[in-house]
């Protein structure tokens, strides 16, 4: 039982890394020219960048629960 509870930990501490490097990929992205200088562009990337951080809060809920 602990190990699988070990294991889920690890993969959500490895997903949350994941996404967490997503993010800063996306930060990137808003600071190029060719997407701040088009809404559509960058509204598309503000919307990634919210569910983003929704599921890394979702997973360090389900992270403090274990």
């Amino acid at each position: 039982y602990i190990r699988e509870l070990n294991k889920k930990r690890e993969n959500i501490e490895n997903r949350i890394m994941e996404l967490e490097e997503k993010l800063k990929e996306l930060e990137l992205l808003m600071c190029k020219e060719e997407i701040y200088s088009n809404p559509e562009k960058s509204k598309e990337i503000h919307q990634e960048v919210a569910s983003t951080n929704d599921e890394i809060e979702e997973l360090y809920d389900k992270w403090s629960e274990l």
